[in-house]
């Protein structure tokens, strides 16, 4: 019998909107994001006709094996964000927080779950969660000692 054997990856931070997004993409920078991805074009993406922009968490102190720790430390940083940048984000037109899992697929399933606490602050500020999940072949990401063998997680 094999195991369901599932590794976070990564949780991006993926934002869209009307405006240009550079006072919102310096204030994150400064909060600590690294920007992945940024339109800086002067006009709207042809395909979309919005600005978007896709970051990820730049500190040593977040666990990042911990979704949930991840998560709540992206929503932290957010929330203190204030004057045009916090007027720039609420209006927005996206805003989601993409949770990337490697998953080996087998007999068992593995459940991960998100307390109602940091729910509604990431709904308090517009913020979607996302998952999204990557078939992996535990020879290009997952090493043995990595792999988890099934149970639930309880991500605060």
């Amino acid at each position: 019998m094999s195991d369901f054997r599932t590794r976070f990856l990564n949780a991006d931070l993926d934002l869209a909107g009307k405006q240009k997004l550079d006072g919102l993409v310096e204030a994150l920078t400064s909060l600590g994001f690294y920007t992945l991805d940024d339109d800086d074009s002067d006009d709207a993406s042809a395909e979309s006709e919005l600005f978007e922009a896709r970051f990820e968490l730049d500190d040593d102190s977040v666990d990042f094996d911990d979704p949930a720790a991840v998560v709540d430390a992206i929503v932290t940083r957010i929330e203190k964000l204030s004057g045009d940048a916090l007027a720039q984000w609420k209006g927005l037109e996206l805003a989601t927080i993409d949770n990337g899992f490697e998953v080996i697929s087998g007999d068992e399933g593995r459940t991960f779950t998100f307390a109602p606490a940091l729910v509604a602050r990431c709904a308090a500020l517009g913020l979607t969660l996302a998952v999204t999940i990557y078939s992996g072949d535990g020879e290009d990401g997952l090493d043995e000692d990595e792999i988890d063998d099934g149970g639930e997680d309880k991500l605060n």
